[in-house]
């Protein structure tokens, strides 16, 4: 068993939302008969009490260790309206962000039959 946090990490102004859709259908075809597990989820609406902002430091459930994010949405400079909170990983510095989930998860390795 060993505790792992995750990374999430991008060069790009894609939202995180986007990104883990992305890692999910590229990875699809690689689970066969294994069970399907969501270890991260997020929807960041409760985020800054539902508001958007630019250069946003404190997510609920993600350290930043690197870069900076803005949370949009909700009619803050948003690009999906009626599609809640979401966050631009470059932020509006251009330093593109690192996030770690502050979840820790015990992971073991798997065995094929």
């Amino acid at each position: 068993m060993r505790n792992s946090k995750f990374l999430l990490v991008s060069h790009s102004h894609f939202p995180i939302i986007a990104s883990l859709v992305f890692m999910a259908l590229l990875c699809s075809p690689l689970i066969t008969s294994a069970a399907i597990i969501t270890l991260l989820e997020d929807t960041f609406d409760t985020e800054n009490s539902g508001n958007g902002q630019v250069n946003h430091t404190g997510l609920n459930h993600w350290n930043i260790t690197d870069g900076s994010v803005d949370l949009l949405g909700n009619g803050f400079i948003d690009f999906y309206p009626g599609g809640g909170l979401y966050i631009d990983l470059d932020g509006t510095t251009g330093n593109a962000a690192t996030l770690e989930s502050k979840a820790i998860f015990s992971l073991s390795r798997m065995r094929s039959e």
